[in-house]
């Protein structure tokens, strides 16, 4: 929410396709929160699948998977909807890539991997 809801809501606003009525608000943040849990629940498993060793590189294994799965996502969305513009969907993937690189080393420094 901080980083698509306040930090970059303008961006993503000013890249929005010609849909409109899209945008919900007030923001359903439950529902939000248990997919948040749910991607963090998907990434926990993979990352245990892939056998990481250390937080450097559950970050990095992270920050792919998320930019991937996002890129495919997104663009596929792009394809079929008028939700975004090119530009949104390929600035997207790299912002959730990031925050999945971070999400993906505090999994594995919880998880006690140091290495």
């Amino acid at each position: 929410y901080l980083i698509f809801g306040i930090l970059l809501a303008d961006f993503f606003r000013a890249n929005a396709g010609t849909a409109t009525g899209v945008e919900k608000m007030p923001l359903n943040l439950v529902a939000i929160g248990i997919g948040q849990l749910a991607s963090a629940g998907a990434l926990t498993l993979i990352l245990s699948w892939v056998g990481v060793r250390g937080i450097a590189q559950g970050g990095m294994m992270a920050g792919v998977v998320g930019l991937l799965f996002s890129l495919g996502v997104d663009l596929t969305m792009f394809g079929t909807s008028n939700t975004s513009t090119l530009t949104s969907a390929l600035v997207d993937p790299v912002v959730v890539g990031i925050l999945y690189a971070i999400a993906g080393a505090a999994i594995t420094a919880v998880a006690g991997k140091k290495g």
